[in-house]
Protein backbone atom coordinates (compact mmCIF):
# COMPACT_ATOMS: atom_id res chain seq x y z
CA UNK A 1 0.00 0.00 0.00
CA UNK A 2 2.86 1.95 -0.24
CA UNK A 3 1.98 5.00 -2.61
CA UNK A 4 5.96 5.55 -3.33
CA UNK A 5 6.48 1.81 -3.90
CA UNK A 6 9.35 1.36 -1.41
CA UNK A 7 10.32 -2.41 -0.52
CA UNK A 8 9.27 -2.41 3.17
CA UNK A 9 9.70 -5.61 3.79
CA UNK A 10 13.00 -5.36 3.01
CA UNK A 11 14.15 -2.70 4.79
CA UNK A 12 12.25 -3.75 7.75
CA UNK A 13 14.83 -6.90 7.12
CA UNK A 14 17.78 -4.62 7.14
CA UNK A 15 16.74 -2.91 10.25
CA UNK A 16 16.28 -6.19 11.81
CA UNK A 17 20.14 -6.92 10.84
CA UNK A 18 20.92 -3.59 12.68
CA UNK A 19 21.86 -2.58 9.51
CA UNK A 20 20.37 0.96 9.66
CA UNK A 21 22.59 2.52 6.28
CA UNK A 22 21.52 -0.32 4.70
CA UNK A 23 17.85 0.35 5.14
CA UNK A 24 18.11 3.58 4.54
CA UNK A 25 19.38 2.80 0.88
CA UNK A 26 16.76 0.93 0.13
CA UNK A 27 14.04 3.71 1.31
CA UNK A 28 16.24 5.95 -1.00
CA UNK A 29 15.22 3.70 -4.14
CA UNK A 30 12.21 4.99 -3.97
CA UNK A 31 12.05 8.03 -1.55
CA UNK A 32 14.72 10.71 -1.80
CA UNK A 33 13.06 12.07 1.58
CA UNK A 34 12.90 9.07 3.96
CA UNK A 35 13.42 11.47 7.14
CA UNK A 36 10.94 14.45 6.24
CA UNK A 37 8.27 11.34 5.09
CA UNK A 38 8.56 9.58 8.18
CA UNK A 39 7.42 12.84 10.09
CA UNK A 40 4.78 13.30 7.36
CA UNK A 41 3.63 10.11 5.94
CA UNK A 42 -0.28 9.09 6.48
CA UNK A 43 0.78 5.86 6.64
CA UNK A 44 -1.41 3.81 4.49
CA UNK A 45 0.95 0.62 4.46
CA UNK A 46 0.15 0.65 8.06
CA UNK A 47 -3.48 0.13 7.24
CA UNK A 48 -2.58 -2.87 4.84
CA UNK A 49 -0.24 -4.50 7.30
CA UNK A 50 -0.92 -8.17 7.85
CA UNK A 51 0.16 -8.20 11.20
CA UNK A 52 -2.91 -6.37 12.11
CA UNK A 53 -4.81 -9.90 11.85
CA UNK A 54 -2.92 -10.92 14.68
CA UNK A 55 -2.63 -8.06 17.12
CA UNK A 56 -1.46 -4.25 15.58
CA UNK A 57 0.47 -3.22 12.68
CA UNK A 58 4.09 -2.97 12.13
CA UNK A 59 5.12 1.20 12.97
CA UNK A 60 6.07 0.84 9.37
CA UNK A 61 6.77 4.86 8.94
CA UNK A 62 8.44 5.18 12.50
CA UNK A 63 11.04 2.47 11.20
CA UNK A 64 11.77 4.64 8.51
CA UNK A 65 12.39 7.68 10.12
CA UNK A 66 14.01 6.08 12.29
CA UNK A 67 16.39 4.67 10.08
CA UNK A 68 16.79 7.45 8.24
CA UNK A 69 17.41 9.80 11.30
CA UNK A 70 20.42 7.26 12.13
CA UNK A 71 21.86 8.12 9.01
CA UNK A 72 21.83 11.60 8.97
CA UNK A 73 23.17 11.66 13.15
CA UNK A 74 25.87 9.31 11.76
CA UNK A 75 27.01 12.00 9.51
CA UNK A 76 27.22 9.33 6.73
CA UNK A 77 25.45 9.62 3.85
CA UNK A 78 24.53 6.66 1.79
CA UNK A 79 23.02 6.54 -1.86
CA UNK A 80 21.09 4.21 -3.94
CA UNK A 81 22.38 3.32 -7.21
CA UNK A 82 23.58 5.98 -9.93
CA UNK A 83 23.75 5.12 -13.28
CA UNK A 84 26.67 6.34 -15.41
CA UNK A 85 26.91 9.88 -16.68
CA UNK A 86 24.60 10.91 -19.81
CA UNK A 87 25.86 13.89 -21.53
CA UNK A 88 22.16 14.87 -21.16
CA UNK A 89 21.66 18.08 -19.30
CA UNK A 90 18.37 18.53 -17.19
CA UNK A 91 17.14 22.38 -15.77
CA UNK A 92 14.62 22.04 -12.89
CA UNK A 93 12.78 25.49 -12.35
CA UNK A 94 11.82 25.08 -8.70
CA UNK A 95 13.24 23.63 -5.16
CA UNK A 96 10.15 22.11 -3.79
CA UNK A 97 9.35 18.68 -3.62
CA UNK A 98 8.41 18.00 -7.09
CA UNK A 99 11.76 19.79 -7.93
CA UNK A 100 14.11 17.94 -5.61
CA UNK A 101 12.71 14.62 -6.15
CA UNK A 102 12.93 15.16 -10.08
CA UNK A 103 17.02 16.61 -9.50
CA UNK A 104 17.75 13.59 -7.62
CA UNK A 105 15.93 10.87 -9.55
CA UNK A 106 17.25 12.65 -12.38
CA UNK A 107 20.88 12.38 -11.22
CA UNK A 108 20.72 9.05 -10.36
CA UNK A 109 19.77 8.11 -13.93
CA UNK A 110 23.16 9.76 -14.63
CA UNK A 111 22.48 13.40 -16.20
CA UNK A 112 24.00 16.76 -15.17
CA UNK A 113 21.11 18.65 -13.09
CA UNK A 114 20.63 22.58 -12.22
CA UNK A 115 17.78 23.56 -9.74
CA UNK A 116 16.77 26.92 -9.87
CA UNK A 117 14.33 28.44 -6.90
CA UNK A 118 13.50 31.72 -6.43
CA UNK A 119 13.02 31.35 -2.69
CA UNK A 120 16.33 31.47 0.11
CA UNK A 121 15.52 27.86 1.14
CA UNK A 122 14.74 24.67 -0.75
CA UNK A 123 11.72 22.49 0.23
CA UNK A 124 9.11 24.21 -1.11
CA UNK A 125 5.73 26.62 0.05
CA UNK A 126 4.15 22.48 0.08
CA UNK A 127 6.15 20.91 2.08
CA UNK A 128 6.60 23.68 4.85
CA UNK A 129 2.75 23.69 4.97
CA UNK A 130 2.16 19.96 5.22
CA UNK A 131 5.06 20.05 8.18
CA UNK A 132 2.93 21.96 10.84
CA UNK A 133 4.78 21.70 13.97
CA UNK A 134 7.34 19.95 12.93
CA UNK A 135 8.03 22.82 10.33
CA UNK A 136 11.30 24.04 11.91
CA UNK A 137 12.34 20.06 12.28
CA UNK A 138 11.64 19.62 8.67
CA UNK A 139 13.50 22.37 7.18
CA UNK A 140 16.61 21.61 8.78
CA UNK A 141 16.19 17.92 7.64
CA UNK A 142 15.40 19.88 3.97
CA UNK A 143 18.22 21.63 4.42
CA UNK A 144 20.26 18.15 5.05
CA UNK A 145 18.76 16.70 2.14
CA UNK A 146 19.02 19.29 -0.44
CA UNK A 147 22.99 19.45 0.79
CA UNK A 148 22.99 15.48 -0.48
CA UNK A 149 22.18 16.63 -4.20
CA UNK A 150 25.64 17.79 -4.42
CA UNK A 151 26.92 14.22 -3.92
CA UNK A 152 25.18 13.24 -6.49
CA UNK A 153 26.43 15.97 -8.62
CA UNK A 154 23.48 18.26 -8.65
CA UNK A 155 24.07 22.42 -8.94
CA UNK A 156 21.67 23.95 -6.24
CA UNK A 157 20.81 27.87 -7.51
CA UNK A 158 18.64 29.26 -4.39
CA UNK A 159 17.78 32.98 -4.80
CA UNK A 160 17.79 32.80 -8.32
CA UNK A 161 14.89 33.21 -10.64
CA UNK A 162 15.15 30.83 -13.26
CA UNK A 163 15.44 33.63 -16.18
CA UNK A 164 15.14 32.08 -19.58
CA UNK A 165 18.55 33.48 -20.81
CA UNK A 166 19.82 32.25 -17.61
CA UNK A 167 18.84 28.49 -18.51
CA UNK A 168 19.31 28.74 -21.81
CA UNK A 169 22.08 29.55 -22.15
CA UNK A 170 23.63 26.42 -20.37
CA UNK A 171 22.03 24.39 -22.95
CA UNK A 172 19.66 22.08 -21.39
CA UNK A 173 18.76 19.37 -23.00
CA UNK A 174 15.07 19.54 -20.93
CA UNK A 175 13.67 21.85 -18.62
CA UNK A 176 11.37 20.99 -16.21
CA UNK A 177 8.83 23.54 -14.86
CA UNK A 178 8.15 22.49 -10.96
CA UNK A 179 7.13 25.72 -9.33
CA UNK A 180 4.62 23.61 -7.51
CA UNK A 181 2.68 25.48 -4.75
CA UNK A 182 1.50 29.20 -4.52
CA UNK A 183 4.79 30.94 -3.48
CA UNK A 184 4.91 33.46 0.10
CA UNK A 185 5.57 36.47 -1.66
CA UNK A 186 7.01 38.47 1.51
CA UNK A 187 10.63 37.47 0.80
CA UNK A 188 10.36 39.28 -2.66
CA UNK A 189 12.42 42.31 -2.95
CA UNK A 190 9.30 45.08 -3.57
CA UNK A 191 6.67 42.61 -2.57
CA UNK A 192 3.69 44.42 -1.46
Amino acid sequence: ACPAGIDICEYIRQISLGDYLGATQVIKERNPFPAVIGRICPRPCEQDCRRQLIDEPVAINFLKRYAADYERESGQRVQPYKAPETGKKIAVVGGGVEGLSTAFFSARLGHAVDVYEAAPKLGGQVLMAAAGSWRKDVSGIVDWRANELDHLGVDVRINKYAEASDVLSLEPDVVIVATGGLPDLDWLPGAE
